[in-house]
This record gives C-alpha cells, sequence and structure tokens, in this order.
C-alpha cells in the first residue's frame, strides 16, 4: 500500500483551487484549508491503497465567523470509495470570510488527485538496457539514469510513457529508456488488488543505465 503522506501535497493544491473557485462563485474567500496532514488523515484507505482519485461535491452552513456546520454529501465520484466522508471530515479545517459577516449557504468540491506510484524496473532476461544503451553514452562509457512517467497494463507493459528528467543531460538516456518501453524490453510490476493486477494504473519507473 502506497505510504497515505505521499499523497497530500497534489490533493491540497488540487483540492484549494478546486475550493477557491467555490469561493469566488459564492462570494466568500478562504481563510483556512486543510494541511497536507489533514489530507493524510482523511485520504480513503481503499482509495490509496489502489491509487484511486475521486471527487465529492459538499453543501454546508457557514457561520457568521466562518465555520462551517451542517455540512452533507451532494454527491461523490466514484462511489464506494469513501470520498464524500473524507471530505465531511476535512469541513472541519475549512473557514471561510464572508460578505458582511452574514452567514449562507456554500458548496465545496473537493477533489482528490493521488500521485502516480513509484514502480521497479524489469528489464527482459534481467540483462538491463542491452542493446538499447545509448551509443554516446556507451562509447563514453558514462552510466546515467532515466526516469518515466507511463501507463501500466495489469500484463507488465508500459504504455504512453514520457521522460520526466534524466541525468545526466544529452547523453539518450530518456530516448533509449522509451524505446525499451515501447519493445517491452522494459516492464513493471503492476499492482495487485484482491489477488488480481490493475488493469491500468499511472507509475513513475527510474530506469538505470550502468557501464
Amino acid at each position: 500500500m502506497p505510504n497515505p503522506r505521499s499523497l497530500a501535497p497534489m490533493a491540497v493544491l488540487v483540492a484549494a483551487a478546486a475550493m477557491a473557485s467555490a469561493a469566488w462563485a459564492a462570494g466568500v474567500t478562504f481563510t483556512q484549508t486543510p494541511t497536507p496532514d489533514d489530507y493524510v488523515a482523511a485520504y480513503p484507505a481503499r482509495a490509496a491503497a489502489e491509487a484511486v482519485g475521486g471527487v465529492a461535491n459538499i453543501d454546508c452552513q457557514a457561520a457568521a465567523n466562518g465555520s462551517l456546520t451542517d455540512c452533507k454529501v451532494v454527491s461523490e465520484t466514484p462511489e464506494g470509495y469513501g470520498f464524500g466522508a473524507a471530505a465531511l471530515s476535512l469541513s472541519a479545517k475549512i473557514r471561510l470570510s464572508l460578505p458582511a459577516g452574514a452567514s449562507r449557504e456554500v458548496a465545496i468540491p473537493l477533489r482528490f488527485v493521488p500521485p502516480p506510484r513509484t514502480a521497479e524496473a524489469v528489464f527482459e532476461n534481467r540483462q538491463g538496457p542491452g542493446p538499447y544503451y545509448p551509443e554516446r553514452a556507451s562509447r563514453a562509457h558514462a552510466g546515467g539514469e532515466a526516469r518515466l512517467e507511463c501507463q501500466l497494463s495489469g500484463d507488465g507493459s508500459l504504455k504512453d510513457c514520457r521522460v520526466i528528467n534524466e541525468a545526466p543531460d544529452r547523453m539518450g538516456f530518456g530516448d533509449a529508456a522509451m524505446k525499451m518501453a515501447e519493445k517491452r524490453w522494459l516492464t513493471a510490476v503492476p499492482k495487485m488488488v484482491d489477488g488480481k493486477p490493475l488493469a491500468k494504473e499511472t507509475v513513475r519507473v527510474t530506469v538505470p543505465f550502468r557501464p
């Protein structure tokens, strides 16, 4: 199961943007929003285990002091993962500034987006980069690494990859890693849920190159 703490920063950023939009629409501003640790505590366990994100919309009564009361879940997507309950628990961490101190009903969307899981690179027959080692790096006897973000299928194949970073630059490690994924020389181990591999998930894979 991924460490829920790693889920917090991205969830906070996305939820904050969604809440800011809601505040503008309601004519109020937020003076306090949940912290990363608050999101760690609230993120639904099953959603964290399966790297599932979601959206919950709640309606609350905003008191004159900015606190939220009488909150209720209007909708949650996907259902059954607990995002509605998570949003309700986070409502206690939200404070608003209301025009003229008047109380009013507000609608607040909260979006939960887990970051990609880090998956272990698996090379065909344990041969490492093999024939895909960049020629320029090979001539210079240089090592390095590339980091990819891909869609990992249940069979271990990596699709729709992009290079996040490579080091050192301009040695061809990123292009080599992309080619290895395309040719299935590079695969990864899918996450198992209830004894079955996930059909599709976003992962990040670090590909080492050793001369």
